[in-house]
């Protein structure tokens, strides 16, 4: 016998007030919050798309949500998400999906893992290899869970949407710093990271707005770029400031016969660039005067990089001693996560240093990071991981997905000119998404039997399962 909606909710108020009833007699929360974890892990396990989006969401808010000084809330998501996908695979829901380009993070992921053995600090080792592990695991889990353009949309809106409250968040701090200082979401995260981590929020609204037909959407995503690219700048990080600032020209580039035809047909859209560029060009010294001054010293220090009181925050002396490391270990490295310690030894080996910048330093630049923990053949790998994501732009289903794949490519390698994101959450995200739009251009152009041979079927247990393709072997190696 069918239940009625009314006795779905009567229960669910019982349930309520039980633990109202149980909160109150043992004075506290401990019970309700066993039961908000309970019925968290089940709707995962039920819905493990949610899950997906949830670690999306809190990506750019990972500090706040510390359950311990090494345990995240994205964690314990991310385990629930897995076991939801898995749970989905076994009972037929779903068939696994795997994509060539995987095989490259594998064959990386092993190479570091082979770093270990010569490794100068192999304890310092094992947590980078687990970690990469972990983000290779939600790479391939993100993969199998989206299957559609909706839930992509789902995906990049939940990361957009977390940026966009870690972004006002930040701006609420400097507002109660009056902009004097570089801010951040709180409890001392790196404004470079921070700066960095939300400037993807920027790319994923950008997306929305030059491919969403919905009017609404399109003006509340450029609203959300707005508020994100101002706390970008009051972070402070030159670094991110240049990376965005090459991925608007990558898009200029590549949407500017589109634009211009767009605004031919237009005329009111011209009319009204023109009046925004002459506006901001008239009034372009007293908004220089009202800067917040965070803003306004970074900015001078982008002409004194060559400086050598300044020498880039002291990078340009860190590249000098790594070039030291790369030269004696080019051929295996120093060891996955080991250039600190290699950066103590020989530190005194480097001439030109003109500024003490400490021992156990990160090497700053994911090239050299590469270079030195991985010798050649890791660098060699990570750049055909970059150039597979790239190719992975050219097969994608529409304009807007490939711009979307081209300038994510483009931000996350000039961001990692001066940064070490090679083993971030974000970063996997940003490899994820060119992976999915490639996917559905895939489905798109294969009609009928035609190019099928490129893929092939793996069935699950139980034989209820809706047959779907995955793009990774030769038709024949497998039989469904």
């Amino acid at each position: 016998m069918k239940r009625s909606v009314y006795e779905y909710w009567l229960g669910l108020l019982a349930l309520l007030a039980l633990l109202a009833v149980l909160c109150t007699a043992l004075n506290s929360t401990l019970p309700l919050i066993v039961v908000a974890v309970f019925l968290l892990a089940v709707l995962i396990i039920w819905q493990p798309l949610l899950g997906l989006c949830m670690m999306a969401f809190y990506m750019p808010l990972e500090n706040l949500t510390m359950l311990s000084p090494s345990f995240t809330l994205i964690k314990l998501i991310g385990g629930l998400t897995f076991l939801g996908c898995l749970t989905h695979l076994l009972i037929g829901k779903k068939v696994f999906k795997m994509n060539r380009f995987f095989i490259l993070l594998m064959l990386y992921l092993v190479w570091c893992l082979l770093s270990v053995a010569w490794a100068m600090q192999p304890d310092q080792s094992w947590p980078r290899v687990i970690s990469l592990g972990q983000m290779l695991l939600m790479l391939i889990v993100g993969y199998n869970l989206v299957d559609s353009r909706k839930e992509l949309q789902l995906l990049l809106g939940s990361y957009l949407l977390g940026a966009l409250f870690a972004s006002v968040l930040g701006i609420y701090n400097g507002y109660l710093h009056e902009f004097m200082v570089r801010i951040d979401s709180g409890r001392l995260l790196d404004p470079n990271f921070y700066a960095r981590i939300i400037g993807l929020g920027v790319l994923f609204g950008a997306y929305f707005v030059i491919s969403c037909k919905n009017a609404a959407i399109r003006w509340l995503s450029f609203s959300c770029c707005v508020i994100i690219t101002f706390a970008v700048l009051l972070s402070g990080s030159r670094g991110t400031w240049l990376a965005l600032l090459a991925a608007l020209i990558a898009g200029m580039a590549v949407m500017g016969p589109r634009i211009v035809r767009h605004l031919r047909l237009k005329r009111h859209l011209l009319i009204s660039l023109l009046v925004i560029i002459l506006s901001v060009a008239l009034f372009s010294p007293w908004i220089f005067n009202h800067l917040p001054q965070v803003i306004v010293q970074r900015a001078e220090t982008l002409t004194q990089i060559s400086d050598q009181t300044n020498r880039a925050a002291g990078r340009f002396d860190i590249w000098l001693v790594g070039l030291e490391i790369a030269k004696d270990n080019l051929v295996k490295g120093v060891g996955i996560n080991n250039f600190p310690y290699a950066f103590t030894e020989y530190f005194p080996a480097a001439e030109g240093i003109v500024r003490p910048v400490g021992l156990n330093r990160d090497p700053h630049n994911i090239y050299l990071a590469n270079l030195t923990e991985l010798g050649i053949p890791g660098l060699i790998l990570f750049v055909l991981i970059l150039g597979g994501l790239w190719r992975l732009g050219d097969r994608t289903e529409t304009r807007a997905d490939a711009v979307l794949c081209k300038l994510l490519i483009v931000f996350l390698v000039f961001a990692g000119l001066t940064s070490t994101d090679h083993y971030r959450k974000f970063f996997w995200l940003g490899m994820l998404i060119p992976c999915i739009l490639a996917q559905f251009g895939i489905l798109k152009g294969m009609p009928g039997e035609m190019n099928k041979k490129k893929f092939c079927s793996w069935r699950p247990p139980f034989p209820t399962a809706t047959t779907r393709i995955m793009e990774f072997l030769p038709s024949g190696w497998f039989k469904t």
